[in-house]
């Protein structure tokens, strides 16, 4: 089986067919998102396997992929970086659509309603996320201060 092949069996169709059934549940924040990840998945990746193939810890059969290459990696690698973002993104998110549904029970925050930061503030008892308000400070430790 050439790795085209195996890309679109595994990956490629599994995820086409996920982002058609989760059509109604994909934002353009949450596109965008994804979009992100891709590209740090592409340029994390891309060095560290253009390394292990250019030095020989794994190679590629050229009877299974197209002989395209960028670098030492061919093209189909560079796609599954892309494909297997997304696919892993829509389980993602598919999970967090069944598990948000009135019918199982369970309540959980959507991932894109968390707050994002957190401050430290000796004034206020220290970390809080935006919307915790003020902390009160804990038990104090005999002859210790708290940062100022």
């Amino acid at each position: 089986m050439t790795y085209a092949l195996f890309l679109l069996l595994f990956v490629i169709a599994p995820a086409a067919l996920l982002a058609f059934a989760l059509r109604r549940h994909l934002t353009r924040r949450y596109l965008a998102m994804i979009g992100l990840v891709i590209v740090i998945a592409v340029a994390y990746t891309t060095p560290w396997d253009n390394y292990l193939v250019a030095t020989g810890a794994w190679r590629y059969d050229p009877a299974l992929v197209a002989g395209i290459v960028a670098g030492w990696v061919p093209i189909e690698e560079y796609t599954f970086f892309v494909v297997q973002v997304v696919f892993t993104a829509l389980v993602l998110r598919g999970v967090t659509v069944i598990v948000r549904s009135p019918k199982s029970g369970v309540r959980s925050p959507d991932p894109e309603q968390i707050p994002i930061g957190i401050t430290c503030s000796p004034q206020d008892g220290g970390l809080r996320t935006p919307d915790s308000g003020p902390r009160t400070p804990g038990p104090q430790t005999p002859g210790l201060s708290p940062l100022e």
